[in-house]
């Protein structure tokens, strides 16, 4: 009897490098915190930014925080407006981009 592909049991025994696996490396991240600081964001627009890395959704991330989920979106627009990104795709990347400029500069990835 031919056993079936469990792709559910495949992600869970995986690496954090898996598809399907949460970045959760990042919220420990302390040169992470350090960018997200220098956004230039206010305190809640900057913990908002910082549980978005962690994978977290808007509902989620208002009942973290005690505020309404369209208070929670209007923060995020103004995130996104004023890193001139669109959406949480690009916000993401622009962290990481602003992350491996600062590893960059301080030699953090040896060759």
């Amino acid at each position: 009897m031919a056993r079936r592909f469990d792709p559910q049991a495949s992600i869970q025994k995986a690496p954090l490098t898996a598809v399907g696996a949460k970045p959760d490396f990042l919220h420990a991240c302390a040169q992470c915190n350090e960018i997200v600081a220098c956004l230039g964001l206010t305190p809640q627009q900057s913990r908002i930014v910082q549980l978005i890395l962690q994978g977290k959704r808007d509902k989620a991330i208002a009942s973290e925080m005690g505020l309404s989920l369209p208070t929670v979106r209007t923060y995020l627009g103004r995130v996104f407006a004023h890193l001139g990104v669109t959406d949480r795709v690009e916000l993401v990347l622009h962290i990481f981009s602003r992350y491996r400029d600062q590893c960059d500069q301080k030699g953090c990835h040896r060759k």
